[in-house]
């Protein structure tokens, strides 16, 4: 028989034997792991935390040791191909080293032109008393010519705006159909299963579709649930230097991609494609973390000072004594990037047309004269595009092999807690305020204690519905409630009675639609949530205050933008959401 055969019967009768054991929750340990860099001569032993007891607690709650763990992994993997330090890194974490498999390291494969490579292995952990699995799935960024012209691939085959990037898309769905054969070769498709998905650059868009897909219940791209033993709760998804993969927008802000977690330095170019605004519009499933910079501190360069050299110490242990680099400027060139949408590319289909200065033919003529492969041992840092900008712009080279760097996000996510180390930049509140009512302040107190409660929250004169840019609506609140589908709305909404709120996220855009109930005169106000990470306390006094007037039958439609708050239009339109999905 096939060898997988017996390594299955095995992995098998070690699970199965252990799930008739009581078992008790495992501790906390330190594990000193041999992590890699791109660019650095040898690994480096650095302490790191694990604990089985992480996954006691759902996926979509952050925890900063696996996010620490999974940095080790997507930098370690771009030597697995030549030197194999991934499998190391797996046998130190404890994995069963029988349960490894790589795939697609070469440097060329004629027959899988937008390929990634990426290894799974798998894990026996202890969650609630029980055995369980846990897959690792590691995902390498951009090595040699093949995958940069797969990172080039938007939309190679129709040459237009598609929902995702044609070649990201292509490589998460054969890492797909690859995970699901390895978890049935193991047995492994039960509800128990966990998977740590991972990667940095490519390696972190190809692994933010891969668990979004995994997220809807499948193994397909696009396809509808048809594996119930893939939980969310239990896809663990940590992602570094993300580039943009979907530009559905209401579908990527969807509550039920909130387990997927991307760390981005707003320095590095690399996020910031393809671009994020305009006609293209594309971004990432889940939630973006910041990392800090000069600018997100708004101008606090004493503090940012100091964060700085608190992650040099980590650093240098990660290049071999080599000084982080920011680059000059802060995020001039991530800026000067989104400017470049405009001024030299247009649409997508501009960009595969021949009239534009910067256009798909030109780009691919860059690429083709890439090496194969990248040599990562003896260059100061991995090949590609990065190479190419520091031939443009000479004494900024640090930077940019810095801004980009593995060993800069592990570094950053080594050197402190979240707290410290993320800015989420700040968003702004909008609070819908109804005119004061008897006893207003004792019957506010009240129905406050009665939604903490868990009873329905008051009606209101008003339905409200939240649409992002594109008219996708992302929130119904009927009857004072979000309307059935609602509830888990990436875009909550907060009613107490007399005063309804809501966020947008920095430079977020969202349309509120006022249904009139009745005729209610409301107060309507802008200003900025308390944004404790910068040192910053929320405003007092709101940047903008409106007086909205409803008329029974008709709606208000209001527009918020870059610390804006439009009324755009006043239209006789039926009273309620839930009637205006008919009209």
């Amino acid at each position: 028989m096939h060898r997988s055969y017996y390594r299955s019967l095995l992995l098998g009768m070690l699970l199965g034997s252990l799930a008739w054991q009581p078992l008790a929750f495992a501790e906390a340990v330190t594990l000193p792991l041999e992590v890699s860099s791109p660019g650095v001569q040898h690994s480096v032993e650095l302490p790191y935390v694990w604990d089985d007891g992480w996954f006691h607690t759902g996926a979509y709650t952050y925890n900063h040791g696996l996010a620490r763990v999974a940095g080790a992994l997507m930098s370690t993997v771009y030597l697995q191909g030549q030197y194999q330090e991934l499998t190391a890194l797996f046998r130190d974490l404890g994995c069963e080293m029988d349960t490894l498999a790589d795939y697609h390291y070469a440097a060329v494969e004629p027959e899988t032109p937008d390929k990634s490579g990426y290894s799974f292995c798998t894990k026996s952990i202890v969650v609630d008393g029980r055995p369980a699995a846990l897959v690792m799935v590691v995902i390498r960024g951009t090595s040699g010519r093949q995958e940069w012209l797969s990172n080039a691939n938007i939309a190679d085959s129709t040459q237009t705006k598609q929902e995702y990037h044609e070649g990201f898309a292509k490589s998460a769905a054969m890492i797909a159909q690859d995970l699901e054969a390895y978890v049935n070769r193991w047995g492994l498709q039960q509800p128990t299963t966990r998977f740590l998905i991972t990667g940095h650059s490519r390696g972190a868009a190809v692994a933010n579709l891969l668990a979004a897909f995994l997220d809807r219940g499948s193994y397909a791209v696009g396809a509808k649930a048809t594996c119930p033993e893939l939980v969310p709760e239990h896809i663990y998804a940590y992602t570094f230097a993300t580039p943009n993969s979907c530009s559905d927008l209401a579908e990527r802000t969807a509550f039920r991609y909130k387990n997927i977690f991307n760390i981005v330095n707003p320095e590095d170019v690399v996020p910031q494609l393809p671009f994020i605004k305009g006609s293209w519009g594309y971004g990432s499933f889940g939630t973006t973390y910041m990392l800090p910079t000069a600018n997100n501190l708004r101008g606090d360069l004493e503090r940012y000072a100091k964060l700085v050299e608190h992650m040099q110490t980590p650093f240098a242990e990660l290049t071999l004594g080599r000084h982080y680099t920011p680059v000059p400027g802060s995020e001039w060139l991530a800026r000067d990037v989104k400017g470049l949408q405009w001024m030299a590319v247009g649409s997508v289909e501009a960009f595969y047309g021949r009239s534009r200065p910067v256009n798909h033919q030109g780009f691919v003529r860059i690429l083709s004269g890439l090496p194969e492969e990248d040599d990562k041992r003896d260059e100061m840092y991995y090949g590609g595009m990065l190479k190419v900008l520091a031939r443009w712009f000479p004494k900024e080279r640090a930077g940019f092999e810095d801004m980009h760097a593995p060993a800069t996000y592990n570094a950053w996510i080594l050197s402190g807690e979240p707290k410290s180390i993320y800015l989420h930049g700040t968003p702004s509140l909008v609070r819908i305020v109804l005119p004061p009512m008897a006893n207003s302040e004792t019957a506010t107190r009240m129905n406050r204690i009665r939604v903490a409660m868990g009873q329905p929250a008051p009606a209101l004169p008003f339905d409200l519905e939240l649409r992002i840019p594109g008219g996708e609506v992302v929130m119904r609140l009927h009857n004072g409630m979000p309307e059935k589908g609602w509830e888990q709305s990436a875009y909550p909404v907060k009613n107490d009675g007399q005063v309804v709120s809501f966020s947008v996220p920095e430079e977020g855009e969202l349309e509120a639609r006022i249904f009139a109930k009745d005729n209610v005169k409301l107060q309507v106000s802008l200003g900025l949530e308390a944004n404790k990470e910068n040192g910053v306390d929320a405003l007092a006094d709101p940047l903008v205050d409106k007086e909205v007037v409803l008329v029974k039958g008709q709606q208000q439609i209001l527009r918020i933008h870059n610390r804006a708050l439009k009324k755009v239009s006043s239209e006789a339109k039926p009273a309620t959401a839930a009637a205006a999905k008919q009209s």
